[in-house]
């Protein structure tokens, strides 16, 4: 019988031994917003059957910015050698 396929894992940035408590108190509050900045992108996609075009993607973006800093801030608490040498996005040009 043919052996089944091994499974790898991707590799992650090596995670902090520990976490201030400060930082606790931020990723706490970071992590509780997520979801919600997250609902406002899936709420700003809402159409009624037309598509969305230039200004009407404007809260779309903006709620999508906002997710994406929220994770950036996370990043850079949980791995901040990690975040100073990623390279950042142009999100200003949409």
């Amino acid at each position: 019988m043919p052996e089944p396929p091994k499974l790898t894992v991707p590799s992650l940035p090596k995670s902090r031994a520990y976490i201030r408590s400060d930082e606790a108190v931020e990723l706490r509050r970071l992590y509780e917003e997520l979801p919600i900045a997250a609902m406002r992108a899936a709420e700003a996609l809402r159409t009624d059957g037309k598509p969305l075009r230039g200004d009407d993607l404007l809260p779309y973006w903006r709620a999508e910015n906002d997710v994406f800093e929220i994770i950036e801030k996370i990043n850079e608490i949980l791995n901040p050698e990690w975040a100073a040498s990623a390279p950042k996005p142009n999100v200003a040009s949409r």
